[in-house]
């Protein structure tokens, strides 16, 4: 945080200090959240990294999709659909030398996921689903 006083600072060096609500609630508002606000998330993230703070960054889909650290150990797989077109995914959350991972098939298209549940879950002829279809109700 660039403020090395605050390890000699009474109000919140000390381990009563630290456990008073009041007191926390004090740090947070004058000393932790100005401080937060003049970073970005991730120079924020890796700041409390750098220090052993526990701490997590919120992400956008893009920001996931984006991050290095994932895109150089090859998360995202891409993925040829046959109607849909070429997608990427995410793959395995971890990696195993003997059993690889792999995506067997691609996902089902969604009007295949709602032919099956009209017509398993809710036990609805296949004509009734073609012609809801036909109608442009699903």
């Amino acid at each position: 945080m660039g403020m090395p006083e605050l390890a000699e600072d009474q109000r919140f060096s000390t381990a009563e200090a630290q456990t008073n609500p009041v007191r926390q609630e004090e740090f947070e508002r004058t000393i932790f959240l100005p401080w937060l606000r003049k970073l970005s998330r991730k120079e924020a993230f890796e700041t409390c990294q750098r220090h052993g703070v526990f701490c997590g960054m919120c992400n956008t889909t893009e920001d996931v999709a984006k991050d290095p650290h994932l895109e150089n150990r090859g998360f995202f797989v891409t993925v040829d659909h046959s109607k849909a077109g070429t997608f990427c995914y995410p793959g395995a959350p971890f990696k195993m030398d003997e059993t690889p991972y792999q995506i067997r098939f691609p996902s089902l298209c969604w009007v295949s996921i709602i032919r099956k549940s009209c017509v398993i879950c809710l036990v609805t002829p296949n004509q009734t689903f073609f012609k809801l279809q036909e109608e442009g109700i699903i």
